[in-house]
């Protein structure tokens, strides 16, 4: 799982401590229901496809 308080400790400007225990729980949630779908994602799928890309 991604180390993300590491991540936020790096980033400038710096996300405060007490921000990062509310977020953090957040993140591990959406990456742990996310992990598994990466695997049915074909290689080469553009990251974003938006409702301007289907016209």
């Amino acid at each position: 799982m991604t180390d993300w308080k590491k991540i936020a400790a790096a980033l400038e400007p710096p996300i405060p401590a007490a921000d990062i225990e509310k977020i953090v729980p957040v993140l591990e949630a959406l990456e742990a229901a996310f992990r598994p779908l990466q695997t049915s994602i074909p290689p080469g799928t553009d990251v974003w496809t938006g409702p301007e890309d289907t016209q």
